[in-house]
């Protein structure tokens, strides 16, 4: 891995005078970008990005991640960093925090990779990512259980207790569901009840008391990231009910949604398989979250009152011109993403720069004078700001799947209650009565599932001749139960 030209802390407080117009990222044409040539000469990837990714924008060590992990997939780099950041932001958690408007805001990242299954290499993705933290898991498979239980930083499954027993040994953990959709309906399932909420709640970094069913744990300052996948349909189904939709937790992720590829599909176009000798570059980034994760005790970052202001600028450009366009769904989408998102990948970059000279505070035990000398660049202040326009961008592919899937909220209903019955077939007052349909809603969705061709009607005479002849319905298209 190449690592960056280290400088000092005050070399990196000088302006770098680049700006970009706020309201055309609001309604620019992605498709137009030419980030998309770059993207593909990049990464080879063969489909089409939904929000085109501008590499030279990302801060340097992000552009190495990219060039090295497209080396052995074809991912689109949007993708790539996507599910990286998270991981990163792990290594970091409560141990640098930037202070905000009386609160502490810890390293940590949600994020959630929508795509179609396979094609858009979602998994190869987060492996890519996990190799970053190699040289700790060969560790871990050293160590006794409950060491390893303290230091283990990726978690795959578990309840809400243990969640919480585990946050409480090491508060800065990564949740990572390689099928985002296993934990969403796990939250559901009565033994994990609340699961959704309390991680909600560890969302905001508060240190506070979880009581579980034999004891109470104390989670000191979590700094919990989480990486997910998902097909777009497990995300619709998953907050298909409206008051899920506004409950804020969608928003507190950032998303890069994949579009379809083009060309079809080449068995030999991803190289994730690959083993592990043949990423040893990845491997290198660990060398650096070993500094990040050797952070004596929890720190303080802070803007500087120049970077505060290009902050605050930004912030408010962005959320006034969404106001003007009366959008309120894409605005707490952003109003997440710059109140809250925006400073982690500012904690990130600014590590990353200056991870040697840490290196050596740690070594020399002088953290305390470091960090008190270190602010955070203009230059990293506006990178990390790209990265919040790339994922509001990104928020509107999301929005969308979520509203599309709404509009046929019902159909998917009646499509699969007919795929559970014999023959696939039932009559028309047995789904109403099944599905407690009124019988408007009945009849504008057997009228749109008909036009479509996923359902054909059936009339039967009556068994004695006498009264309404009654109408069947046969599922004949089930393409709709996948999405």
């Amino acid at each position: 891995m190449k690592t960056e030209k280290m400088m000092s802390t005050e070399e990196y407080s000088q302006d770098l005078e680049t700006t970009h117009p706020i309201e055309e990222m609001i309604t620019k044409n992605s498709t137009d970008n030419p980030s998309n040539k770059q993207n593909k000469q990049i990464s080879g990837y063969k489909g089409q990005d939904k929000v085109p990714l501008d590499i030279l924008r990302l801060p340097e060590f992000l552009q190495e991640y990219v060039r090295i992990a497209g080396e052995h997939t074809d991912a689109i780099p949007g993708a790539l960093i996507t599910a990286f950041l998270p991981v990163a932001a792990a290594n970091i958690g409560n141990r640098v925090r930037v202070p905000r408007n009386g609160k502490k805001q810890s390293c940590m990242i949600w994020a959630v990779l929508v795509g179609p299954s396979t094609l858009s290499r979602k998994t190869t993705c987060q492996r890519m990512a996990s190799h970053t933290c190699h040289k700790l898991n060969e560790r871990l498979k050293q160590m006794s259980g409950q060491d390893r239980s303290k230091k283990r930083l990726i978690i795959n499954e578990t309840t809400k207790a243990k969640l919480i027993s585990l946050l409480a040994e090491n508060p800065n953990r990564l949740l990572e569901y390689r099928e985002f959709a296993c934990f969403l309906k796990g939250a559901d399932q009565r033994y994990n009840a609340g699961m959704k909420e309390t991680i909600t709640a560890l969302y905001d970094g508060d240190s506070n008391n979880y009581d579980t069913m034999d004891r109470t744990e104390y989670v000191d300052n979590p700094a919990l990231s989480i990486s997910g996948a998902s097909t777009s349909g497990w995300v619709y189904r998953a907050f298909e009910n409206p008051a899920e939709q506004q409950s804020g937790f969608l928003q507190r992720f950032i998303y890069c949604v994949i579009g379809d590829r083009e060309g079809g599909f080449d068995t030999n176009s991803d190289k994730g398989g690959h083993q592990e000798d043949e990423i040893h570059e990845l491997h290198e980034y660990d060398t650096i979250f070993e500094v990040f994760r050797s952070i004596p005790k929890s720190y303080d970052l802070f803007l500087g009152d120049d970077v505060q202001a290009i902050y605050e600028e930004e912030h408010n450009k962005i959320l006034n011109a969404i106001l003007k366009k009366e959008d309120e769904i894409l605005l707490a989408y952003a109003t997440r993403i710059y109140n809250n998102v925006a400073l982690s990948p500012v904690i990130l970059i600014t590590l990353f720069k200056v991870h040697k000279a840490l290196e050596n505070a740690i070594c020399l035990d002088q953290c305390d004078e470091f960090f008190a000398g270190l602010r955070v660049s203009e230059e990293s202040m506006r990178e990390a700001l790209y990265l919040c326009e790339y994922y509001l961008q990104n928020a509107k592919p999301m929005i969308t799947i979520i509203e599309e899937g709404g509009a046929w909220h019902n159909e998917r209903r009646v499509a699969e209650h007919l795929a559970k019955k014999a023959k696939f077939k039932d009559s028309h007052s047995n789904i109403m009565n099944a599905l407690h349909l009124k019988a408007k809603d009945m009849r504008d969705c057997i009228q749109n599932l008909e036009e479509r061709e996923i359902i054909t009607v059936i009339t039967e005479a009556p068994p004695n001749g006498r009264g309404k002849p009654a109408r069947i319905y046969e599922l004949i298209d089930r393409q709709m139960l996948k999405l």
